[in-house]
Parts: C-alpha cells; sequence; structure tokens
C-alpha cells in the first residue's frame, strides 16, 4: 500500500500477520534491478527486498515510490519536519487482549519455526492440487490467484461447489486426520496464468513437535498448533453455513 506520506506492508501467510509502516521521509530512494522484478526499499537502518514473480506493472510501481518519495524529500520543511518521526512495526497482528494470552495461542517464535518449512508450489490452469479422496496430511494456503472446488458426483462427471481466492486455507481435515476417507472435494488450480500455492508437510511439523517435547520448557507447541487449525476450521464452517443460509434465504425470496 502506498500513499503520499508513507509505504505500508501487510502479509498474512497461514495465519500469521506481519504490517509495516514506512515514512518516505526516513527512507532511502527506491532502487529497481535491472530484471525489474525486484525492488529495494530502505528505511531507518533496515532493507525490504520486494520480489514479484510476474514483472507486469512492476516499472509502473517503482515509478510510482520513485515520484512519491521525491515529493516527500522535494520540501525540505516537511523532509526535516517527518524525520523527527520514526518507522512503525507491527508483528503478528493487533495486539492481544489479556484473556487471549494463553499456552494455546501461536507466538511468533512459533510462526517463525513453522513457516521455515513453508514452500511455494505454482500450478497451471486446471492442474489438481488436492485429489477427491487423497490422505496426504498437507495445510495449504492461495498465494496468487484462484482455485475452484470440485466434487466428484455418482454419474462420474466433476461438479463445482465453489470457488477460493488469496489467502484462503485447505487442507485442515485431512491434517487433523479426522477424515478416514481423505479430501471430501478436489481443488483446482482455476486461472490462466498459474496459481501459487504455499504447502506446509505434516511430517515437518511432526519433527517441530519432536524438537519441541526434548527442549527444557516444551511440551506445548502440538497443542498451540492443532487448536490454531481447529479454530480456524470452525470459523470456516461457520462462514460456509452462513453462505448457505443467505442463498437459501435468497432462494425462498426469489420463489415467493
Amino acid at each position: 500500500y502506498l500513499s503520499k506520506n508513507y509505504a505500508c506492508f501487510s502479509s498474512s501467510l497461514f495465519g500469521s500477520e506481519h504490517r509495516r509502516v514506512w515514512p518516505w521521509a526516513l527512507c532511502a530512494r527506491p532502487t529497481a534491478d535491472a530484471g525489474g522484478r525486484e525492488l529495494r526499499l530502505e528505511c531507518d537502518g533496515s532493507t525490504r527486498l520486494l520480489r514479484f514473480k510476474r514483472h507486469d506493472g512492476v516499472q509502473a510501481l517503482f515509478g510510482l515510490m520513485c515520484e512519491l518519495w521525491r515529493q516527500v524529500h522535494s520540501d525540505d520543511d516537511a523532509a526535516s519536519s517527518s524525520r523527527r518521526a520514526t518507522a512503525v512495526v507491527v508483528e503478528g497482528g493487533a495486539p492481544l487482549a489479556a484473556d487471549e494470552q494463553s499456552l494455546l495461542r501461536l507466538t511468533q517464535y512459533d510462526w517463525d519455526l513453522i513457516l521455515d518449512g513453508a514452500t511455494l508450489h505454482t500450478f497451471a490452469k486446471d492442474d489438481v492440487i488436492v485429489a477427491q479422496g487423497a490422505m496426504q496430511r498437507r495445510i495449504y494456503q492461495i498465494g496468487v490467484e484462484k482455485c475452484r472446488v470440485e466434487v466428484l458426483t455418482e454419474d462420474g462427471t466433476q461438479r463445482q461447489l465453489g470457488a477460493m481466492q488469496q489467502p484462503d486455507m485447505f487442507g485442515e481435515i485431512t491434517f487433523l486426520g479426522v477424515s478416514p476417507t481423505g479430501a471430501s472435494v478436489s481443488v483446482v488450480a482455476d486461472d490462466d496464468e498459474g496459481v501459487d500455492v504455499y504447502i506446509i508437510e505434516a511430517d515437518y511439523v511432526d519433527t517441530l513437535f519432536v524438537r519441541d517435547n526434548e527442549s527444557e520448557g516444551g511440551g506445548h507447541l502440538a497443542g498451540r498448533f492443532y487448536c490454531f487449525l481447529a479454530q480456524h476450521l470452525g470459523r470456516r464452517i461457520r462462514q460456509r453455513e452462513s453462505e448457505l443460509l443467505a442463498r437459501l434465504k435468497e432462494k425462498k425470496r426469489l420463489s415467493a
């Protein structure tokens, strides 16, 4: 996000949120690599590299960043006043309420360990990301673009049930091991330019649990992680139920 006075960054990956805000007055002039897919922003002693998989629009973005930076730094009075400000850094989302501070909430250190095992995969349009009935224990998050959700009907045809898009997560049920028949639906890449998906394998997380159990004062990571998955799954189920209820109400209204 770019504004007249600030450059802002926000991301959410498997529930771990990061937000940063940099005043242009504290930043060095933005730079770009020769290939046009990486921008560098240095601010108050820290550096942010912005890497883009596709170069479409990156040069226009770079030009806008440079112009916003120039406008701030061309006004000596405004720049002098703004330099007295400090960069704002917010990690892990909004501050927790007192009653949310518990052993069942993943810490930023937990997330750093877990996300070290996340791998990025690109699927071409119509590639099957998760096949109906698949038993693999993985959790997925859509990084770029969208997917469609399909189910195999009794007559052998595929019927689309819905769609998902960035930053939707899926795979929690098989990851939790509560589905004896595997995935209940198929998830299929549904964008002409491909779909980026982050994947965390259960084997990697299980290794973290073993290490945590063996460490002094450890033994709580597994509980915090599975609590997060269960809470996320519960929110998703409630959202789907709410959407279904809204569709049924609309259908009833149209048929009245």
